[in-house]
């Protein structure tokens, strides 16, 4: 359970870093 939860964490907190970054770019 807390690794697959870790996972989920991982992941979107990578999704918020891309779409914060294209922003930034634009």
């Amino acid at each position: 359970m807390n690794r697959i939860h870790r996972l989920v964490f991982n992941r979107a907190l990578g999704v918020c870093q891309a779409v914060s970054e294209v922003a930034n770019g634009s």
